[in-house]
């Protein structure tokens, strides 16, 4: 009774501890999270250290007397076994399944049984190390505690660990995995044709004379160098029979190795824009203070020209895949989903990382959703939304936007100053094109600047062919400058 009390006073201490759980979960984070940053460089570490591990093994086969070998494998192997227990840890909660076999068996008036929690905590662990990947890390790490130095050979399932730590592999095996229903139909048709084609060239150049086809293994082996159109020609059919048979068999082998490349084609077009999405989603992990642009429009694509050639970091997300399309062929980082959708939102950083949010989209409903979506999930981010009926503007401004525009009201504003002022409607119009050789920026003042403290009147702007327009506070206040 004691023990038992022991273990539910330890299991309930590790769940209060914060730290603990913060580690674990930080570890957790790094080994298996699908966007955690860490995780690059810690999947780039062990892919090295494995190939450094495979190279040491055959350049020892030609140099058995160097020591650097010995020193990388036991820096390789100690590695591979904290890994691998670090793995086995992460797994579960042991804790959580001792503390829940407790309380369901407080629930019920039965007395808490030890070893009963004790063996959940075992299968659990124990459903890990029978997963394919987990048993490949155990073989990488077990030939070395063997004195046999043939068993070394098991060295090679290093290799194996390149499909966890390869993201490129990993797409490639989840493809083959997605298309298994055809690639299964496929072998079962191959192994058809293997079985019939061996057999019938074994009955009839088995009994010939000078036949180079003794065994059924040569008729298989026959059959596959046939079948894969290699042809080696160290076995070759001399009876007519077995000529139709090989005509009928490459003929055969094309239209397999037709069919297997057009599965490999097509898994991969499907699969391409899902690997495209979690690379922009890895790439902005490693970003900050990047600009998220709703719809790729007539005015998302102005806005994204703009910011490409002022050098801002930006990514658009549009539901359109041919807007994505042509985003992507013009350079820019590119997402198709809806805006408005807050794990959408949250996933490419829009809590944490992104500074500001543009609601571009041709939708005054559509920018008022990914308005409230946005202030939703990120209480102080910049939100510029743009609306097309004035009516929507209060809208939007409740919903939380910090500016709004109204590209209908500036287009008849401009038309005004046109007719009125042609002039003054060419000046505006080429500052705003860039046609024109003067331009308007703002110029941030920053704590440590020699403007910092002085007035407009000490700064002597004229002398520098500079005119102030206005003075932004801290408080994001415009205050218009005279003179």
């Amino acid at each position: 009774m004691a023990e038992a009390n022991a273990l539910v006073r330890l299991a309930y201490r590790i769940q209060g501890s914060d730290r603990y759980q913060r580690v674990k979960s930080g570890v957790r984070a790094i080994l298996t999270g699908q966007n955690n940053p860490w995780r690059l460089y810690v999947d780039g570490f062990m892919v090295v250290l494995v190939l450094a591990s495979i190279f040491g093994l055959i350049y020892e086969v030609r140099h058995p007397e160097m020591q650097f070998d010995d020193y990388l494998e036991t820096f390789a192997v100690s590695v591979f076994a904290i890994d691998y227990l670090l793995r086995l840890w992460v797994h579960d909660d042991a804790h959580r399944i001792i503390i829940d076999q407790f309380e369901q068996a407080d629930f019920v008036g039965k007395p808490f049984d030890t070893w009963r929690a004790v063996r959940a905590v075992l299968s659990s662990k124990w459903a890990y190390m029978t997963t394919f990947m987990a048993v490949v890390d155990l073989l990488a790490i077990v030939p070395t505690y063997r004195p046999l130095r043939l068993l070394r050979i098991f060295l090679l399932f290093r290799l194996l660990k390149l499909f966890r730590y390869s993201r490129s592999i990993s797409e490639f095996v989840t493809v083959l995995a997605e298309k298994r229903f055809e690639l299964t139909t496929l072998l079962g048709f191959l192994g058809f044709v293997l079985f019939s084609a061996s057999t019938a060239i074994y009955l009839f150049e088995s009994h010939i004379e000078g036949g180079q086809i003794e065994t059924p293994l040569d008729a298989l082996y026959w059959a596959v160098v046939t079948l894969s159109t290699v042809g080696y020609g160290d076995i070759t059919p001399h009876t007519p029979e077995g000529r139709v048979i090989t005509l009928v068999l490459i003929i055969t082998g094309l239209g397999v190795l037709s069919f297997f490349t057009s599965i490999i084609v097509s898994a991969f077009t499907e699969r391409m824009p899902y690997v495209k999405a979690k690379r922009l989603h890895a790439t902005l992990e490693r970003r900050r203070n990047y600009t998220v642009l709703c719809g790729f429009g007539r005015v998302g694509e102005t806005v994204a020209r703009l910011l490409a050639a002022d050098g801002e970091p930006f990514v658009i997300v549009d539901p359109d895949p041919e807007m994505i399309d042509r985003a992507q062929r013009l350079g820019y980082m590119a997402l198709i989903g809806d805006a408005s959708d807050q794990q959408l939102l949250s996933d490419i950083g829009v809590a944490t990382r992104a500074s500001r949010v543009l609601c571009l989209t041709g939708s005054d409903i559509t920018n008022l959703y990914t308005t409230l979506s946005v202030r939703y999930i990120n209480k102080d981010i910049e939100i510029i939304a743009r609306c097309d009926k004035a009516a929507t503007e209060p809208k939007l401004r409740y919903a939380g936007a910090t500016h709004t525009v109204l590209p209908f009201r500036i287009a008849g504003l401009i038309a005004a100053e046109y007719l009125e002022q042609p002039v003054a409607f060419e000046a505006i119009y080429g500052v705003m094109t860039g046609h024109s050789s003067v331009m308007v920026d703002t110029v941030p003042v920053q704590a440590d600047s020699w403007l910092e403290g002085r007035s407009i009147g000490e700064i002597s702007v004229s002398r520098q062919q500079l005119r102030v327009l206005g003075v932004i506070s801290a408080s994001q206040e415009l205050r218009e400058h005279e003179g």
